[in-house]
């Protein structure tokens, strides 16, 4: 069990040094085109706002129960995340959809998905590690996907 538990705090590890990568603006705004988007762009920019806070949130949830400065750290990242998705949002015009209240969501799906997670990652340490891990892994996988759908 001890070596399990090393391994997946390892590859959690790993996977979160995704997360702490900040967002840098200034060297953003030169690439980034004000195009119009298609619906399905559009779409994907506004669920990948709330799915940045549903990942935020979850993190601070997790730092909140086991007081472990990993989960502070990448939940301040997540929030640089949610600040960048924003200021793309606010370049096409679009309103923030995100709820201001922590733990709460307006998509119905993300508010099943984070009641799920901080129930899972309630258990123990080991389950909040594994939840760390899961929602890096469906994160870079809709961000793959909205990728593959983007021109």
């Amino acid at each position: 069990m001890k070596s399990s538990f090393k391994f997946l705090s390892i590859t959690f590890l790993v996977l979160m040094s995704l997360g702490i990568v900040s967002c840098n603006k200034e060297a953003d705004d030169e690439i980034i085109p004000v195009v119009e988007l298609t619906s399905e762009e559009a779409s994907n920019l506004l669920y990948m706002r709330e799915e940045e806070k549903l990942v935020r949130d979850v993190y601070v949830f997790l730092f909140e129960k086991y007081n472990m400065s990993i989960f502070e750290n990448i939940s301040g990242s997540e929030q640089k995340h949610m600040d960048f998705v924003l200021d793309i949002m606010n370049e096409y015009s679009y309103e923030d959809n995100a709820a201001a209240a922590y733990g709460e969501f307006n998509n119905s799906e993300l508010q099943d998905l984070y009641n799920d997670l901080i129930a899972k990652g309630s258990v123990s340490l080991y389950d909040a590690l594994v939840v760390g891990a899961t929602i890096e892994d469906v994160e870079i996988y809709d961000l793959n996907t909205a990728i593959d759908e983007t021109d």
